[in-house]
């Protein structure tokens, strides 16, 4: 019997080793990542929910989200809604 993967189990895997994306083959039982790979600080950031939150919120922010693996820190307005810095 031949293992088979999910979509979702490749792409994860690939981002694991700090590539920007991946995917299975057609058979679904090999995984492709991108040769593009991620700058170390969009690694540690973006890897693990909950840490570009917490950096952003070190850094005076209201709070912070994951675009990708670019890591976006959101700042409260006067009128209490969120918006990008």
């Amino acid at each position: 019997m031949t293992t088979k993967f999910l979509p979702r189990f490749c792409r994860d895997a690939c981002y694991g080793i700090g590539r920007y994306n991946g995917s299975c083959n057609a058979e679904m039982t090999d995984c492709s990542c991108d040769d593009e790979t991620v700058s170390p600080k969009q690694y540690a950031l973006c890897i693990k929910e909950g840490v570009c939150k917490v950096f952003c919120q070190s850094k005076g922010y209201a709070t912070g989200q994951c675009k990708g693996w670019d890591c976006e820190c959101e700042s409260r307005a006067n009128d209490g809604t969120l918006g990008n810095t």
